[in-house]
């Protein structure tokens, strides 16, 4: 598993301290001092909770209308193991940011089990939202179950999420117009030099009249900060076989010949022209006006199945590596969905034990293989689980999406790499880079240029 370098500045009760807690509590209560309301076991470590009081715990479905109907069975489901832990359940708020969140637990209505982006943790963490889950029953049988890549340990020595579910992309090729150029479609590239070579045979002026036609790629130009991250930062990986952007030290570690290789990259395929800033087709890739689909998600597959022409037929390849890199294979970006248990604040003792630990079953219910396998039926989006390519019970879902998909998953859960969470300005520093990059594409700056600028707004800020 992970370790993730960052000092916390909270301090957690440790298992010691509560056994020795619980024998104050026995004592007490055989001398009667305490009345009997108060006479009642603590829920939080109880391996059986089937006689535990009534509870109540919120949970927000995910956004999509396939999850929000999922999550209501799941909660009917649920019911009928743990007849007394009633989950309120409701669809979650479009595009709750973390202040929002915060909100959302000041008034005691924010879901307990929390759909996390990994990187969203390291701002969870330093405000003291979520809670260690090491130690609670279970845990250690579920941990195993999860691929190490995708999980991490903080560095004040717990886990605070569990990985849900994953995805990244790669690159998809117009079968026909690589066989038209006589590229290879069995041996997509998978260096700089392979994937010039094919921009340059697949840019072209089809109607002859001095103008291009098509092109070979239409780069993603978002301005938020996640698109470098989902987007930009698969290349930035596979130029220098890491997610840091950050150094041990804190400082930023991007402008240097390998972090540069990318930029620079992407500053040929403008100014070759291989690569176009707009078309006017909505779906550019099917179409055929473009001869690479990047990024091509994991839900792409689906998409190309349902939407694509009947005879429309694509190869899948990685994220190419510069010529010179010191390490093998083709690194990508990891992303990872985590779940992740927010601490109650409304209620207070053996209550918010009881919320707490019927919440942690929900979250093992909602990680179980059997849910885990609902939801990648109705979303397409694969579970984080060790066995997913072995076992029968995900083989359904796996085999509708094509073999495309499960060289794609293959391809991801071998050489994903999970990006920076060494600060809490993380967000910040990502957009710094995204910036660069759309400096790059509109040529407005070289991409030595762009990378020193966007080292610059990073020092800036980290000193601040």
């Amino acid at each position: 598993m992970n370790q993730i370098k960052l000092r916390s500045k909270y301090m957690f009760l440790k298992p010691g301290t509560f056994i020795f807690a619980l024998v104050i509590l026995s004592a007490t209560m055989m001398l009667g001092l305490l009345p009997a309301a108060a006479q009642t076991e603590s829920w939080l470590y109880a391996e059986d909770i089937s006689a535990m009081p009534p509870t109540t715990i919120r949970y927000w479905y995910y956004e999509s209308p396939e999850r929000t109907a999922l999550g209501e069975q799941q909660i009917q489901q649920f019911k009928e193991l743990f007849p007394n832990i009633t989950v309120e359940g409701r669809q979650a708020p479009q595009e709750v940011d973390n202040a929002q969140l915060l909100a959302f637990i000041r008034t005691g209505t924010n879901s307990h089990i929390h759909q996390s982006y990994y990187k969203e943790d390291v701002w969870y963490i330093d405000h003291d939202i979520l809670m260690p889950l090491e130690g609670l029953p279970g845990f250690d049988e579920l941990r195993a179950r999860l691929p190490d890549n995708m999980n991490y340990v903080w560095t004040d020595g717990h886990v605070y999420s569990l990985s849900w579910y994953y995805g990244g992309v790669a690159l998809c090729y117009n079968s026909d117009l690589v066989i038209e150029a006589g590229l290879d479609p069995a041996n997509p590239p998978a260096t700089y030099s392979e994937f010039l070579t094919w921009a340059q045979a697949l840019t072209q002026d089809k109607n002859g009249d001095g103008t291009t036609d098509q092109w070979f790629i239409a780069p993603p130009l978002g301005e938020e900060w996640w698109w470098w991250s989902l987007a930009f930062s698969p290349f930035y990986i596979a130029a220098t076989g890491s997610g840091a952007v950050l150094d041990a030290d804190g400082n930023p570690m991007f402008n240097n010949p390998q972090g540069r290789k990318p930029y620079e990259l992407m500053q040929t395929l403008f100014s070759e022209g291989y690569a176009t800033t707009s078309t006017q087709a909505e779906s550019p890739f099917m179409n055929g006006i473009v001869a690479a689909e990047y990024p091509c998600w994991m839900g792409s597959h689906r998409s190309l199945q349902m939407n694509a022409p009947e005879d429309f037929e694509y190869i899948t390849g990685p994220i190419p590596r510069p010529d010179d890199a010191e390490f093998e294979g083709n690194p990508n970006f990891l992303f990872v969905r985590n779940l992740a248990l927010v601490q109650e604040r409304d209620k207070t003792g053996e209550e918010a034990d009881r919320i707490m630990r019927a919440s942690w079953e929900f979250m093992k219910f909602l990680l179980s293989e059997e849910q885990m396998a609902a939801d990648f039926a109705v979303s397409a989006e694969p579970p984080a689980t060790k066995d997913l390519l072995t076992n029968p019970v995900y083989e359904p879902t796996i085999a509708g999406l094509g073999d495309h998909f499960r060289w794609q998953v293959d391809y991801v859960l071998r050489e994903g790499v999970m990006g920076d969470m060494s600060s809490a300005s993380i967000v910040e520093l990502e957009s710094f880079l995204q910036r660069a990059y759309l400096n790059v594409a509109y040529g407005r700056l070289s991409a030595a240029d762009a990378v020193a600028q966007a080292e610059q707004e990073a020092i800036k800020l980290l000193s601040q």
